[in-house]
């Protein structure tokens, strides 16, 4: 789910399911590529509820320089007490409105 500037200049959540994601993107990434690392992390767990801030930065090839877009994916996990199940990830990228803070370009200890 990335949370995106519409044209009107509001700001809104766009929900997809993983079958959505593949088809929006399946034309981009054939066509220009697409390689995301993270590059900082910060978990919090409470009992079976974990939440992951992650630093991603991507790339249209592997091999770039430098990425050109970076910004946060927001995991939320649940343990069943067998197995985590991803419950949701949602992302924003960096803008120049909001920069990515620098405790979130360093894993937390």
């Amino acid at each position: 789910m990335p949370i995106m500037r519409l044209s009107s200049g509001k700001d809104t959540l766009r929900v997809m399911t993983p079958e959505d994601y593949i088809e929006i993107g399946k034309k981009r990434f054939a066509e220009k590529g697409f390689f995301e690392k993270e590059i900082a992390r910060r978990t919090e767990r409470y009992g079976n509820l974990v939440h992951v801030f992650s630093t991603y930065e991507a790339r249209e090839r592997a091999s770039d320089d430098k990425p050109f877009v970076r910004g946060i994916n927001s995991i939320q996990l649940l343990y069943d007490s067998t197995r985590w199940f991803v419950v949701s990830v949602m992302w924003q990228a960096e803008t120049a409105e909001f920069p990515l803070p620098e405790k979130y370009l360093k894993t937390a200890p």
